[in-house]
């Protein structure tokens, strides 16, 4: 069997095809081979931890008012790309 890595891009989720997504929903259980995933002991679930996967942070971000303008032009005002104007 050939080994493909891939690394995802968080941001960028991949979509799949009608036909993918209705091949994925007629599986049942029985169909799908777990034989590559390790079994969960209890072990394992004595020692997880919960984890919020809310990482996002309040900040506020000065920026001159030509460049704002000049992205207020190109973008939508309120969801132009800070780190276009960063240095």
């Amino acid at each position: 069997m050939k080994t493909i890595k891939y690394t995802p891009e968080p941001n960028k989720k991949p979509q799949l095809s009608e036909a993918q997504e209705a091949r994925l929903a007629s599986l049942s259980d029985e169909d799908i081979d777990y034989s590559d995933i390790e079994e969960l002991d209890d072990e394992f679930w004595e020692k997880a931890e919960r984890v919020s996967l809310d990482s996002t942070q309040s900040t506020t971000l000065r920026v001159r008012s030509p460049i704002l303008k000049a992205n207020c032009v190109r973008f939508n005002c309120h969801q132009f790309k800070p780190m276009l104007v960063l240095r």
